[in-house]
């Protein structure tokens, strides 16, 4: 019995969090958040206690994130689910793999193309280095996109199950 709970602990990521306090009131762990039992303040589900420094303990003040909002977020618009619980790393390096290959064709567009509208034979490249341009910023475009579709499919599971931790340590719920 012990293991399956474990296991289902363990899937669902979820933090039940008590608080020993002298006196457990409506003040110290609000109603809608925690409850009181036994003079300890117990967190209902979604809620944490947030600690600002050693003295200052907000009982059941801390309401998680939903692991759903950021797992649409990033099916929507891509790297915006880590913006959106404080992984700011995660989602400036997402928005890099999505620009990058973006980038790489603006500026194959605009080599290979001519210098002006007046000499149509003089292109900004030499006839013989516009295919080795061409397939570096193939390459370039391809294996950054190949990282970001499986950096999105590993986010989608990882969103799910769930495995990140908002920007205050928090798991998600």
């Amino acid at each position: 019995m012990k293991k399956k709970i474990l296991i289902i602990f363990i899937f669902t990521n979820i933090i039940i969090q008590t608080a020993e306090s002298t006196i457990c009131n409506s003040i110290n762990c609000p109603s809608p958040n925690g409850k009181c039992h036994q003079n300890k303040c117990i967190c209902n589900f979604g809620y944490q206690n947030f600690n600002l420094n050693q003295s200052n303990i907000k009982y059941c003040s801390y309401q998680q994130i939903n692991k759903f909002i950021p797992f649409i977020l990033e099916i929507v618009l891509p790297s915006t689910g880590h913006f959106y619980i404080g992984k700011t790393y995660l989602g400036l390096l997402k928005l890099i793999l999505i620009l990058t290959p973006i980038i790489c064709m603006f500026i194959g567009y605009t080599l290979t193309q001519p210098s002006s509208e007046n000499d149509l034979n003089n292109s900004g490249l030499q006839e013989r280095e516009k295919p080795i341009c061409e397939l570096i910023i193939l390459v370039l475009s391809s294996i950054s996109l190949i990282c970001f579709v499986l950096m999105e499919f590993i986010d989608f599971i990882l969103f799910l199950i769930p495995y990140y931790y908002d920007g205050h340590g928090f798991p998600l719920i």
